[in-house]
């Protein structure tokens, strides 16, 4: 193991495949889509926001990794037209 991968590897032991990083990426998306992006919090001290991650960023990861599915795949995404 070189050592760029094994530095790699002990910072990032558990890298999921494109498949599994797309179902992650849906399920995020899903909840931005159902309970809005960020939300505020109101305590007595004070009040507190956190957002969730970034929509956009979700939407051109989710192409990303489509794309790259496809073209493990086998499909371009061209046209298909008929073999005769």
């Amino acid at each position: 193991m070189t050592l760029i991968a094994e530095i790699s590897f002990t910072l990032y032991p558990y890298r999921m495949d494109a498949a599994a990083e797309l179902d992650q990426i849906n399920k995020a998306i899903a909840r931005i889509l159902h309970g809005g992006q960020s939300f505020s919090l109101n305590t007595g001290g004070g009040s507190r926001t956190t957002t969730y991650a970034d929509y956009n960023a979700l939407i051109r990861r989710k192409q990303d990794l489509e794309s790259q599915l496809a073209v493990e795949r086998g499909f371009s995404g061209g046209r298909i037209g008929a073999a005769w």
